[in-house]
């Protein structure tokens, strides 16, 4: 975790993120991104599985969730060097491997995390029903139908180092898998395998920050930074919008307010078109509905 100055520093209260490491793996690899987040302004944690041979993804996604419990219950001890910096509903969760599956997991337990991050992700899903026996692990869209905005880094020759048996439950698949209602990114590392997004390093790393300052720090500055092509992408497939102006402010003048609702107002009554579309519900037609939208708008405000 950062040293905090409660005076100074401006990143309080503090967000959090909870990595979880690959199949075998006791958490240990995984220190240099727990550093790496705190350096960076994050609290960070990196959890052991109960059992790292065979614990599956949703054991590992249930103890994302639990970690998140963790950290508030550190917010709340007095004798906590975090006592009272945490923001209690800024988490993302993420890992390397089977943990960048089981961040997928957490998100179906936990909607309410903020953010993801897959690092050469594996998923599979226990499902009597939809998967095929003995094992009954798979992966289909609906596994995946949560909300939570996810950057996932699979590698370019990622299928060729894991076999065939992985070709259905790698980034790319996740990446297609995930609703298009959830904002999600997927960098694919040029030439790369199964350790491409191992470690914090060159534009995976500029990508993480960028990704966390705008779902976790709500800093929308960001926005337009996830949007350019990294040098060492073979894909890079987003489905990001940045909005570069406010939808609300009918007049153009860089603030939203009531002259906004007096000239959509008149508009309406004079039936004369807009400059700005003013069509605030998209449903191709300016009329009452959309000043009813802007009116709610200005009065929460």
């Amino acid at each position: 975790y950062p040293v905090a100055d409660s005076t100074t520093d401006l990143n309080l209260p503090y967000k959090s993120i909870i990595m979880s490491p690959g199949w075998s793996d006791d958490g240990s690899g995984m220190n240099y991104w727990g550093e790496f987040f705190a350096s960076y302004g994050f609290v960070s944690m990196i959890i052991g599985p109960n059992d790292p041979i065979n614990d599956d993804h949703q054991d590992r996604g249930l103890g994302l969730v639990d970690a998140m419990e963790t950290i508030r219950q550190e917010n709340d001890r007095t004798s906590s060097p975090l006592f009272g910096l945490v923001d209690l509903e800024a988490f993302a969760v993420g890992g390397h491997s089977m943990g960048g599956g089981a961040a997928q997991a957490a998100a179906i337990l936990d909607p309410s995390i903020k953010a993801i991050i897959s690092l050469n992700p594996t998923f599979f899903v226990y499902d009597t029903e939809n998967c095929d026996g003995p094992e009954y692990y798979c992966l289909i869209p609906e596994h995946l139908n949560h909300p939570v905005p996810a950057l996932i880094f699979p590698g370019e020759i990622e299928i060729d180092e894991m076999g065939a048996d992985y070709n259905c439950c790698l980034g790319q698949t996740i990446y297609d898998y995930i609703p298009e209602t959830t904002e999600k990114i997927l960098f694919e590392v040029s030439g790369e395998g199964h350790d491409a997004a191992a470690y914090p390093s060159e534009e995976i790393a500029d990508y993480i920050l960028n990704w966390l300052n705008y779902q976790l720090n709500n800093d929308n500055s960001y926005c337009e930074l996830l949007l350019e092509l990294p040098s060492n992408a073979s894909q890079y497939l987003t489905n990001i919008i940045c909005s570069s102006f406010d939808f609300y402010d009918i007049n153009g003048d860089g603030v939203t307010n009531n002259s906004d609702f007096t000239q959509l107002l008149v508009s309406l009554l004079n039936q004369t078109p807009l400059e700005l579309s003013g069509d605030l519900n998209f449903d191709s037609s300016v009329d009452i509905y959309d000043l009813l939208i802007l009116s709610d708008y200005l009065d929460n405000m």
